[in-house]
């Protein structure tokens, strides 16, 4: 009697034991097929990324830039390399996008603190930073000198004709200053655009 009491535990032990066995197996099996699914599905968005960067680099030598930008987005969206952000900011300084311009290129350097570009990046944040303090501030209005016409026949004192000179030359003035006004202000937009100490910024980072 006492020999079956032994042999019934020895077989209840066994199987506690071939059960957990077989759920650990079972578990590790899970987590093996848990990474092997994440790191399928990583590899395809990579390769996903990569193609879309591929067009997204065509469409920037081609000067689509609104195609390069939304493309190189995509790209980032899929594969969160920090250099993408690199491009994105790139082509979307090109396109005078400059507020995003600016997020992209210092997100680039929180990422890529150790960039070899990092002076060119750095160098190229303070110019945006500066084009859109600029924008916000307010222009002001030109001022407007009114000469009014004498009537027929009615000459100013002597005393008083030099007036006449000195409202002339303010016109003269102000109409010379707005003048070189607009042409330093389109000077610069010109260069802001595609300025020739930024010759970095014509290229991409390559993946």
């Amino acid at each position: 009697m006492r020999s079956l009491s032994l042999a019934a535990l020895w077989l209840v032990a066994a199987s506690s034991i071939s059960v957990s066995s077989l759920a650990t197996a079972h578990a590790q099996a899970g987590d093996a097929s848990t990474a092997e699914e994440e790191a399928t599905g990583t590899s395809s968005r990579d390769r996903e990324a990569r193609a879309i960067y591929e067009a997204a680099v065509v469409a920037f030598d081609e000067g689509r830039f609104e195609d390069a930008l939304r493309l190189f987005r995509r790209a980032y969206e899929l594969s969160e390399r920090a250099e993408l952000l690199f491009n994105v900011g790139t082509a979307a300084d090109r396109l005078r996008y400059n507020e995003e311009a600016l997020e992209a290129f210092e997100a680039y350097l929180a990422a890529r603190p150790d960039a070899d570009n990092r002076a060119n990046v750095e160098a190229r944040i303070a110019v945006l930073r500066r084009a859109i303090a600029d924008a916000a501030r307010p222009t002001p209005e030109p001022s407007i000198v009114v000469v009014r016409e004498r009537e027929p026949g009615t000459e100013p004192p002597p005393k008083s004709r030099w007036w006449i000179g000195l409202i002339a030359g303010v016109v003269v003035a102000a109409g010379a200053a707005a003048v070189i006004a607009v042409v330093a202000t389109r000077n610069g937009d010109d260069d802001f655009q595609e300025p020739a100490h930024d010759a970095a910024f014509t290229t991409l980072t390559r993946w």
